[in-house]
């Protein structure tokens, strides 16, 4: 519980402070999604939310070359949301056995851990 409110946190100051020094980069919304985002994330460990912040970025930027009506901005909350639901399910949740991931330095995932859904297998 204290890793989610720290990671929602930690999420939020970082999107409002970018939404405040860069007016225009990212929206109200941007900045709200960054909350309970954050929280998933701050669960999953903090090298995952570097990884999060980087890959949305990433997405954002690849929506704005790919769709021209997004030349002039593109909304960042697609990326963040899709870059977190997959790695929820590419990491796994404390407790509950990843899907596919590397074990990374400063991860807080084990990737041994039992399965907890029924009707799924490791594989290899």
């Amino acid at each position: 519980m204290l890793r989610a409110a720290l990671g929602a946190g930690v999420f939020f100051a970082l999107h409002a402070l970018l939404a405040l020094a860069m007016p225009g980069a990212l929206g109200g919304g941007d900045v709200k999604l960054a909350v309970p985002l954050g929280a998933v994330l701050g669960v999953l460990g903090p090298t995952w939310m570097l990884v999060a912040l980087v890959v949305a970025a990433v997405v954002t930027l690849a929506l704005i070359v790919v769709v021209p009506r997004w030349r002039s901005g593109a909304p960042h909350g697609p990326g963040l949301l899709g870059v977190t639901c997959a790695l929820v399910i590419a990491v796994g949740v404390p407790g509950v056995s990843p899907v596919i991931a590397p074990r990374l330095p400063g991860a807080d995932v084990e990737l041994n851990a039992p399965l907890a859904i029924e009707g799924f297998r490791r594989v290899g």
